[in-house]
């Protein structure tokens, strides 16, 4: 009877490590899951971190490649100017601001008009883009004149400022 009692004890004491060995054992699984996946977002800060180092020379740049806002109260007058040069009428109107959000700079819309020669033109187009400022053309309309043999234009542009 005794050699019952203590191997019905021997018997539940080894189930009953058995059960505490497999919960560890869950846990054990669990946390190790847990610290590799720790390891690899590690990894991933780091390198991040290292990418940033390796770019932050060019935020500087970046950030003086754009005209402060301020520079930008004499666009028209410059346009103007250049329009002269080309030998051509021209007239500009500021627009609505955008602000900057995550992906893009903030900008002002603007337009002109313009008559002239077609060859004027173009090359007043071509100086535009070869301006230190961020120009982006959204639209532009040529007509005949046919009574002068020129054209005339209309522009929708934005510049992109800091």
């Amino acid at each position: 009877m005794i050699a019952f009692l203590v191997i019905g004890a021997a018997t539940a004491a080894a189930e009953f490590v058995t059960a505490a060995v497999k919960k560890n054992s869950a846990k054990i699984d669990s946390q190790k899951g847990e610290l590799a996946l720790r390891t690899q977002a590690t990894g991933f800060l780091a390198d991040l971190k290292s990418d940033f180092e390796k770019a932050k020379p060019l935020f500087d740049a970046l950030s003086g490649a754009l005209p402060p806002k301020d520079d930008l109260i004499n666009l028209g007058l410059e346009i103007g100017g250049l329009g002269k040069r080309f030998n051509l009428e021209i007239g500009f109107t500021f627009g609505a601001e955008t602000a900057s959000g995550p992906d893009q700079p903030a900008s002002i819309n603007f337009s002109l008009t313009g008559t002239g020669a077609y060859d004027n033109i173009l090359r007043f187009m071509k100086e535009i883009e070869r301006s230190p400022l961020y120009i982006k053309v959204n639209s532009i309309d040529f007509t005949r004149k046919p009574d002068s043999g020129n054209f005339g234009f209309v522009m929708s542009a934005e510049v992109f400022y800091q």
